[in-house]
């Protein structure tokens, strides 16, 4: 697989995770109860992406994000925000890097949809690493995958739904 493609499964493994999430939200035609602005869900992410690649002693590159509405019946009532970024990271420090991520997840309570690091034999081929975890409380996920032919720990992530504050257009963010 090539680096795109891994990107892509990351984000389309925490799109998926958050579409059940915002269902749940939108259940029976409730709103999600906090309005807030882009920038804060945002920040709120970047705060814990800052913090892995502290973990890594790296830095934060190739940041995207993007905005995406999660109620299609009643479209602009409440968004999402997903993207991807990267920590830069030298292959053989990965699995170790991997490994103390979901060591400090598992302590601070996060709730897993996939933890795997090499020596998993159920990891694809030149995958050394594979978590995706939601946030206990503040309702967004993330996902960390690494690979032994990359010199960076790739990293996709998203947000619970939300209502925008007040004159603020998400997709225009």
């Amino acid at each position: 697989m090539t680096g795109a493609t891994v990107r892509i499964l990351a984000v389309l493994a925490t799109a998926s995770l958050f579409t059940t999430a915002c269902a749940g939200a939108d259940e029976g035609g409730g709103q999600p109860s906090e309005a807030k602005p882009r920038a804060d869900v945002e920040a709120a992410i970047r705060t814990e992406v800052q913090a892995l690649a502290d973990l890594a002693r790296g830095t934060v590159t190739n940041w995207q994000v993007k905005t995406s509405r999660c109620d299609i019946a009643n479209p602009g009532r409440s968004w999402a925000l997903s993207g991807t970024a990267r920590i830069p990271l030298s292959p053989d420090s990965q699995v170790a890097t991997v490994g103390a991520i979901r060591d400090r997840w598992h302590r601070d309570g996060w709730q897993f949809g996939e933890s795997r690091v090499a020596p998993d034999v159920s990891l694809p081929d030149t995958v050394t690493g594979s978590l995706l975890a939601g946030h206990p409380s503040a309702h967004f996920n993330v996902s960390v995958t690494s690979r032994s032919a990359q010199d960076h720990l790739a990293v996709g992530f998203g947000s619970g739904c939300y209502q925008p504050a007040r004159g603020e257009d998400p997709a225009n963010g």
